[in-house]
């Protein structure tokens, strides 16, 4: 079903690229050949799925220009913003030798794990 979704719609592509083409040879090709090199264009671009955002006043850009200059201005002004931070907490300090790890402790965590799984 789906393979023959992409068939039928490459066929019908095809077909219309073949007419556009055809056209081209025309006098009144030169219209048809600045319309599919601005389609190509635009199909290029790297901006592909996003093509209204808002500015800090609320209004709606849609030029891509003005949409990438939007984003390099709200971008830059986030990474120049010092957001606050809580604290780390840190536990108190260990007062004399480190306690090693018994062949005990080392066989009861073996134990509580799951197969390719970690302790928690």
């Amino acid at each position: 079903m789906k393979l023959a979704a992409k068939q039928a719609v490459a066929t019908v592509k095809s077909h219309h690229y073949q007419e556009l083409y055809d056209q081209l040879d025309m006098p009144g090709g030169v219209s048809n050949m600045y319309r599919l090199a601005k389609s190509r264009h635009r199909s290029a671009q790297y901006i592909s799925h996003v093509m209204q955002v808002k500015r800090a006043d609320n209004q709606v850009l849609r030029n891509p220009p003005s949409i990438l200059h939007r984003w390099s201005v709200y971008f830059s002004g986030i990474c120049k913003e010092e957001f606050p931070h809580p604290q780390i907490p840190s536990p108190p300090p260990t007062l004399g030798p480190v306690p090693r790890i018994s062949i005990a402790e080392v066989k009861l965590g073996i134990e509580k794990m799951k197969r390719g799984k970690a302790t928690d």
